[in-house]
């Protein structure tokens, strides 16, 4: 006998033996759009991002109970929006300009409804390429700026918010994290987290919980592939939670 053909036989069934099996199956669901990586450009570690689903974004959309009360109006009067402060304060008076509708110098600005407790007012303020969002505390007329309309966490003690529209050269992308410190309805905002990168474009948010977000978004490669108008099979979701 050929102990020598044996031995090679033998090693080369055992070799064949050892490979996985990689054919997938020709009815394979298929996958929501990912990015190249699953962690955002984030240093400081405070946010681990989670692939999530659709299904669990649309029943935390649902159930997310709306902070602003936007029935509640003050009327523009003479291009002015006057803002009662509490305790004879001065009013926080925010004016439009007389600028033509497509000057370079024009401003415009919407009040947007109020939080009872914490106090703000939320005025929107509309300007030759940007927009800004203004939360004004009702006891002391302070105003915060923020990139766009406040989304407050259930206890309403974080609020987030999304960066502007993509696409705009020198813009941010991504979102505003700020802490909310109530006093009896007199609160401060402090904003302790800004995250801004490159990766994935935020369309969406809510807060699943008191510490967690979960996001509908597009990767930039996508985002730039289709032109900027992103379809579902365009998008996916993932959760942070604010460790």
């Amino acid at each position: 006998m050929n102990f020598k053909l044996l031995a090679i036989g033998v090693m080369a069934f055992c070799i064949s033996c050892g490979k996985e099996k990689t054919t997938e199956p020709t009815n394979a669901p298929v996958q929501e759009a990912q990015p190249t990586t699953t962690k955002a450009v984030d240093t400081t570690g405070l946010f681990v991002p989670v692939t999530t689903t659709r299904q669990e974004f649309l029943k935390t959309k649902k159930e997310y109970v709306e902070a602003i009360d936007t029935t509640h109006t003050i009327s523009k009067i003479n291009g002015e929006i006057t803002l009662p402060i509490k305790g004879n304060r001065p009013p926080v008076v925010f004016k439009d300009s007389l600028q033509p509708k497509y000057d370079e110098n024009i401003e415009q600005y919407h009040y947007k409804g109020r939080i009872d407790n914490p106090a703000f007012y939320l005025v929107q303020g509309d300007f030759w390429e940007w927009n800004d969002y203004y939360m004004i505390n009702q006891y002391t007329g302070k105003k915060d700026t923020l990139w766009s309309d406040p989304v407050f966490s259930p206890d309403k003690n974080l609020i987030v918010n999304l960066s502007p529209a993509y696409g705009l050269e020198g813009d941010p992308n991504g979102i505003q994290i700020w802490k909310v410190a109530n006093n009896n309805g007199n609160a401060t905002l402090s904003k302790i987290k800004v995250i801004d990168q490159q990766e994935w474009i935020p369309l969406e948010v809510y807060w699943v919980d008191n510490r967690t977000l979960i996001f509908r978004a597009v990767t930039v490669a996508n985002f730039n592939k289709v032109n900027g108008e992103p379809q579902e099979k365009d998008v996916y979701y993932f959760k942070m939670r604010v460790l």
